[in-house]
């Protein structure tokens, strides 16, 4: 699951990472007291690199979407948690079912919590 935020200040970074896991794990339509538990079990962890080709493939995949986002969507560099939201709805080009979203929801048994997905229609211009 995306989540994106500002790393420094960097002593306080476990506390604030398990806070915006949390608040995204809300946003996205898991129930509170799972969400709450998670936030719990964050509370121990260290931090390391990654070798996982996976993670590092899908952090690509997320700088892509981001760059090539639809301007009927515009993006707020500005605010982390839109950044989160925006990416957390992201596809994958491998895997044509897989969204971050639907993924979090079903590992925490809230797949019916969801919010639905918005049908944005466009317009065609018409020929003259």
């Amino acid at each position: 699951m995306p989540v994106m935020m500002r790393a420094a200040p960097y002593a306080d970074f476990p506390e604030r990472l398990a806070d915006k896991v949390a608040e995204i794990l809300l946003m996205i339509g898991v129930e509170e007291p799972k969400a709450h538990q998670e936030w719990l079990g964050m509370k121990e962890f260290s931090l390391g690199k990654t070798d996982n080709r996976s993670v590092l493939g899908t952090m690509k995949q997320f700088i892509i979407d981001l760059t090539y986002a639809s301007p009927l969507r515009p993006i707020d560099l500005n605010e982390p948690v839109s950044l989160s939201l925006r990416l957390v709805d992201s596809g994958s080009l491998i895997l044509s079912e897989f969204s971050p979203r639907r993924e979090v929801l079903k590992l925490f048994g809230s797949e019916k919590h969801g919010r639905p997905k918005k049908l944005i229609l466009v317009p065609r211009e018409r020929e003259e």
